[in-house]
């Protein structure tokens, strides 16, 4: 159990906005990488490499897990302990490249209306009908319009926009800052907004990378983080699975 209810919450919020950043970044790399660099034509070669970055390493892991602990086997469908994120993932990858045609190529205004109309079924089904599905499929539809919202800023070059404005990056920063304080206030007890975690958690990703894309421009960026994505998986993975041995 959590002995400071405050601290827990507070440590929840950072886990939160973990997993929507490392979404909204993926829909965002999937997206840029599509547009600019002319990669992912082959939708099913595509999906055998998300297969093997993604589900191999998830059914490894969840079947040591599964013996390790005792767990039913059928848990590795609905997802195994942490190891759920890389099953959704690769979920949500799989329905965007299947749906690829419905937004690939339309107008900013539907584009928008797809966004919200996945905002929307989400709230539908969590707070309203109050539906639960499996740890693995919750988390589909919970992400699925964190990683398209990545996918918008990317498909029309948001970012871009935003750093070639004067003022851009400096706005930028200064709404990144007020919105941390904000939530800072709020697990102190300062104020009381409703609904403020959960839209930092949905607005911050798209600062964040605005302001590391401005940082990672410059060349002097030691290549350390730079290439700090090719370890993420074992970094995410290697932890949690030694913390739940011991």
């Amino acid at each position: 159990g959590c002995v400071i209810p405050e601290y827990c919450d507070f440590s929840m919020f950072f886990c939160f906005l973990g997993l929507n950043c490392f979404v909204f970044i993926s829909g965002y790399l999937y997206s840029y990488l599509m547009k600019k660099k002319g990669k992912y034509e082959n939708s099913i070669s595509f999906i055998k490499n998300k297969a093997k970055r993604l589900l191999m390493p998830y059914v490894f892991w969840s079947i040591l897990l599964i013996i390790g602990f005792h767990c039913p086997f059928q848990k590795i469908i609905s997802g195994v302990y942490h190891l759920w994120f890389l099953l959704m993932l690769f979920s949500v990858f799989l329905i965007a490249t299947i749906t690829k045609k419905l937004w690939y190529k339309t107008s900013s205004l539907k584009s928008l209306f797809i966004l919200i109309s996945l905002f929307a079924f989400w709230v539908l089904k969590e707070f309203i009908l109050r539906l639960h599905f499996g740890m693995v499929y919750d988390g589909v539809i919970k992400y699925l319009p964190v990683f398209f919202f990545g996918v918008l800023i990317a498909k029309y070059d948001f970012v871009s926009k935003v750093r070639k404005f004067k003022y851009g990056i400096a706005i930028n920063n200064s709404i990144l800052i007020l919105v941390l304080v904000v939530v800072l206030l709020k697990y102190m007890g300062v104020v009381n907004v409703g609904g403020i975690v959960y839209v930092s958690c949905l607005v911050l990703p798209l600062f964040l990378i605005i302001t590391f894309n401005a940082i990672l421009s410059n060349k002097n960026v030691p290549s350390v983080i730079t290439n700090l994505d090719k370890n993420c998986m074992g970094i995410y993975i290697a932890p949690y699975s030694y913390l739940g041995y011991n």
